[in-house]
């Protein structure tokens, strides 16, 4: 009984309560909700703008250059991709899980001062990257204008 006691602060058993946190906890769902940083679902964005226009670079390692879904309506950039990912076995268990892009999308609304029709693509070493170019303004040249 004295050890029992002993177990308990302010007559709360903390200990025993530990215990089932940590049994709570080991449940598979749990396990990898808490093992996953959230944050981190969707590939992470680099924007740049320059003088020629928007750069942007997704990482996304893993993924091939067919995996990737790039579409655009009116001013919305939807950036996709889905790939498949071999099933562990079930001798496996994930004990922390920080990435597992499988599918993801991302979008984003992109200015009218940007040329969308010339938007270019290209997937290397784990980066999408787009560039945005912005719209030609058109030359004035220099006009003389007679007066009659």
């Amino acid at each position: 009984m004295k050890n029992a006691k002993a177990n308990h602060f302010f007559g709360f058993p903390f200990n025993e309560f530990g215990k089932e946190l940590e049994q709570l906890l080991k449940q598979e769902p749990l396990q990898q909700f808490f093992g996953q940083d959230q944050a981190h679902q969707q590939p992470m964005l680099n924007v740049f703008e320059t003088e020629a226009g928007l750069l942007l670079e997704l990482a996304a390692p893993g993924f091939q250059k067919e995996d990737f879904k790039l579409e655009l309506e009116k001013d919305l950039l939807h950036i996709s991709a889905k790939r498949n990912v071999k099933e562990l076995t079930e001798n496996v268990k994930v004990r922390r899980r920080e990435f597992a892009f499988t599918t993801f999308e991302r979008k984003l609304r992109l200015s009218n001062k940007y040329d969308l029709e010339s938007i270019t693509a290209s997937y290397e070493n784990g980066i999408l990257q787009l560039e945005v170019p912005k719209k030609q303004e058109p030359k004035k040249e220099k006009i003389s204008i007679q007066v009659q």
